[in-house]
């Protein structure tokens, strides 16, 4: 058994075990390590064990995280005897193996996180980490909603919750609510806490993107659902070349031994740097905003996942199968 060790000046004060749902740092209450120091985001960090190793993610924070004195800038495997030491004042984190006796397997009923009707009562459990809610009858939460008012519920390796509406995502915490048409939803853990998130299915990403920058007109970005045929090609300059950035970074982050489901993420101001003068001179933030806008609204009238582009603390990512770069 993996733990996680909080030190204090004379060695370790609190434990906390480490398995596969992650364990998440930060200020807000909400965390499973909760350090109340206004240099530490409200979600600082989690850490998590994938098969034998543990992992390491620094979620965007402000201050940053470290190990053993190293910038974390991406998600990286730790050891045992590895120091953590998020925000600005010291806070260290040790990670530590102790040995528990065997115990017979659980039997109780996996618990999931439920979105709850606030007026009915009525919830349904999120079962997959894309949870669609809206007037579709194929939707996973069928409600009296226009096409447009639709939104997405994304459940990420991390165990964060967010809400995927429009042209934006939010996250969402335990008892918050959110409308969707005129319904108003919450999203609750029911007494199970975050460890619900651990048993959500992490679905296959099933898009394969191909970007060049040399194409017949310039750079050209081509998405394809293999699952289904279905293929969009974006050859407006801008937004091709977001795409192209973003599948320059995911192959970089799986060259170097990143796992698919944490690759890709690539800062906001790295992509403004990137696109110099494609992007809006008053405000380059916002024109980066409009960009992913687009090219989400592009998938969408071609009938894929507009969220495979995912944004969220600064960064953004293209969520694919496979990615090649020309």
């Amino acid at each position: 058994m993996m733990i996680l060790e909080l030190l204090g000046p004379d060695g370790p004060t609190t434990r906390f075990r480490l398995g596969e749902r992650p364990l998440s740092i930060g200020r807000d209450p909400s965390n499973d390590v909760v350090l109340p120091d206004d240099t530490i985001s409200s979600r600082h960090a989690s850490v998590w064990v994938q098969g034998s190793d543990v992992w390491l993610e620094d979620l965007r924070s402000t201050t940053g995280t470290t190990v053993n004195g190293g910038r974390a800038t991406e998600p990286m495997k730790v050891k045992v005897g590895d120091v953590i030491e998020v925000g600005g004042t010291g806070k260290r984190l040790q990670v530590s193996a102790e040995s528990v006796p065997t115990s017979t397997p659980s039997t109780d009923t996996p618990a999931f996180p439920v979105v709850e009707d606030v007026r009915g009562g009525i919830g349904k459990p999120i079962q997959s980490d894309r949870f669609r809610i809206g007037g579709d009858p194929g939707a996973d939460l069928v409600v009296a909603a226009q096409p447009d008012e639709a939104a997405t519920i994304l459940v990420y390796p991390t165990g964060e919750i967010w809400l995927g509406r429009g042209d934006t995502s939010e996250e969402l915490r335990d008892g918050e609510e959110f409308s969707v048409g005129a319904n108003r939803l919450r999203i609750a853990f029911n007494g199970s806490g975050r460890d619900a998130t651990r048993n959500v299915k992490r679905t296959e990403p099933r898009y394969v993107l191909r970007a060049t920058l040399d194409g017949p007109t310039g750079a050209e970005a081509t998405i394809c659902d293999e699952s289904s045929g279905r293929t969009h090609t974006i050859r407006a300059e801008s937004r091709a070349t977001v795409l192209y950035l973003l599948a320059k970074r995911f192959v970089a982050d799986t060259t170097a031994g990143i796992p698919a489901e944490l690759a890709g993420w690539c800062p906001d101001d790295e992509l403004v740097a990137s696109l110099g003068g494609q992007t809006a001179v008053d405000n380059p933030s916002n024109g980066l905003a409009v960009l992913l806008n687009r090219i989400r609204r592009d998938l969408k009238v071609a009938g894929l996942d507009p969220w495979c582009v995912e944004k969220r603390r600064g960064h953004v990512r293209i969520r694919a199968r496979s990615v090649f770069v020309g």
